[in-house]
């Protein structure tokens, strides 16, 4: 049984590494290729008036100071 666990560990470690030394740096499993069409703009999807600026969220607190 204890051999079995051990296996288990070494071939998820393994894989582990293989997966974050291959497969990671291309993005081969997160994205897919290309398309080859161009990019059209939606009609009316250009910056106009109710463009909004960064929104900021403060989390957390302030422990100290003078």
């Amino acid at each position: 049984m204890e051999g079995i666990v051990k296996g288990l560990m070494v071939a998820c470690i393994g894989l582990s590494c293989y997966s974050l030394a291959v497969w990671a740096p291309r993005g081969s499993i997160l994205t897919r290729p290309a398309s080859p069409e161009p990019v059209r703009a939606s009609p009316g999807a250009g910056p106009g008036p109710h463009t909004r600026g960064p929104r900021y969220v403060f989390v957390g607190g302030f422990i100290g100071g003078k």
